[in-house]
């Protein structure tokens, strides 16, 4: 028989421990439950198809379903073509097929792929039905502009204008959902800024893109040709993929209009030859790079350091000389826009260099050459951290041998004119100044006081 004094100490337990099962009925845990279970990738396709980047779609898919899902590797797809009624969401299964999930999962028929809601929703429904050790988005769409917008094209929402902090905040809400960080974003042309980076990485490990424009041949291997060698050997780590995937196509020199249009124009073709380079035909380089992301807050604080003497020194004629130098000789990126929005229709065909946007620069090669016209050893001595820790920043690298791209973008216009000029039509979709890296760092506030702002 129970004593009177044990049997209010066994209905306390009981009641704990109803109540604590009865809260884990309730209570929603999206984590993975079954750690055993993972399969080691989960490579999620996020393809912009309802424009200009839909001849690359089928291409693409063809190439995923030669790799097919498999024990370590899930393969899903969500993609809008420009037909209306044709956005399908897939997952390609260990034969290769394209297995429709749009009912399953409760998908219309046509998506706004430029609606920051639709890729949340995508990935927040693949990270949990598809748990995963390892994940990877891959955004398959054109037009990158840099810092000032993440492009995600979709022709029925043209006015849409997604800000990097909007992407951000949608990158962070997913990664909140699923107590799981992406572990590889690639993104696409001419976003590998530091502006970026510094945004996403909270949520984001590892960053592969590009600093300029792709060849229209290039295109397809780039957002593709490295999952095949994540299928191969889907045991990489979140590293090893990221720092293969620079190398899975050629870096080259080439005109934007030659790659995706044909032949010069005879008028090009003529100033070419000519010794005026400003009318010269802009070359673009296909190099491809890798930022980890968890060493960009690091890379701020030491160009942070620089920054801050480099604000009190420029009342110095010669160190303002030298920072001008330098920026002059920098490689410019950006270069697939005009410098204004309404020279776009006669720079799409002549891609003058004295037309094209340059605001935004490598900031290897800038720190590099400023170090060299520097007469002063504190500030060389800051320089050579930034240089000497790059190589943790950017673990890889595809590049010809004579180009100047070192993996990581920075903004620096030349004239207060320029600042905040949006490379589009209409207005900027968020200020430099509302950036996280600017609000946190001191590269605007160099900016300003170099440009007299």
């Amino acid at each position: 028989m129970i004593s009177n004094k044990i049997l209010p100490a066994i209905l306390i337990i009981g009641i704990l421990l109803f109540s604590g099962l009865a809260s884990a009925v309730f209570i929603q845990d999206n984590s993975p439950s079954n750690e055993g279970s993972l399969k080691k990738w989960t490579v999620m396709y996020y393809m912009c198809g309802d424009a200009s980047f839909e001849i690359y779609l089928s291409p693409m898919i063809d190439r995923l379903s030669a790799v097919g899902s498999s024990e370590d590797l899930n393969i899903v797809v969500l993609m809008d073509k420009t037909v209306k009624g044709d956005s399908k969401l897939y997952y390609i299964n260990e034969l290769g097929v394209k297995v429709e999930l749009n009912e399953e999962f409760g998908w219309e028929d046509e998506v706004d792929m430029s609606d920051l809601n639709t890729l949340e929703l995508f990935c927040k429904q693949m990270m949990i039905e598809y748990p995963a050790e390892y994940y990877a988005l891959i955004t398959c769409t054109s037009a990158g502009p840099g810092w000032q917008k993440y492009t995600l094209e979709d022709k029925d929402c043209v006015g849409r204008k997604n800000s990097i902090p909007a992407f951000a905040d949608s990158v962070k809400n997913i990664v909140e959902y699923v107590n799981h960080k992406i572990d590889v974003l690639f993104v696409s042309c001419a976003m590998n800024t530091i502006e970026m980076a510094y945004e996403l990485s909270p949520y984001i490990d590892y960053i592969v893109g590009t600093q300029d424009c792709l060849t229209h041949n290039s295109i397809v291997p780039r957002f593709t040709d490295a999952v095949v060698d994540l299928g191969n050997d889907p045991s990489m780590s979140p590293e090893d993929f990221s720092k293969r995937a620079p190398f899975r196509y050629t870096a080259e020199p080439f005109y934007y209009y030659e790659s995706y249009y044909g032949d010069l124009p005879l008028l090009s073709k003529i100033l070419n030859k000519l010794p005026f380079e400003g009318l010269h035909t802009l070359i673009h380089f296909t190099s491809s790079s890798v930022i980890n992301l968890s060493k960009i807050g690091e890379l701020s604080k030491k160009l942070d350091d620089l920054c801050l003497n480099l604000i009190i020194d420029l009342k110095d004629k010669e160190i303002k000389e030298a920072v001008k130098r330098a920026r002059k000789e920098t490689q410019e990126y950006g270069n697939c826009y005009p410098k204004y929005p309404f020279l776009l229709r006669i720079y799409s065909k002549y891609s003058f260099n004295i037309l094209s946007y340059d605001c935004v620069v490598d900031l290897y090669n800038f720190i590099e050459i400023l170090r060299y016209y520097i007469d002063n050893d504190y500030l060389r001595s800051q320089c050579n951290s930034i240089l000497n820790f790059y190589d943790e920043v950017i673990p890889a690298i595809s590049k010809v041998s004579y180009d100047n791209s070192n993996g990581l973008n920075i903004y620096f216009p030349k004239t207060k004119r320029q600042y905040n000029k949006y490379v589009l039509p209409g207005k900027i979709p968020c200020p430099y100044e509302d950036l996280q890296f600017s609000e946190n760092s001191k590269w605007d506030d160099f900016i300003k006081e170099y440009l007299s702002i």
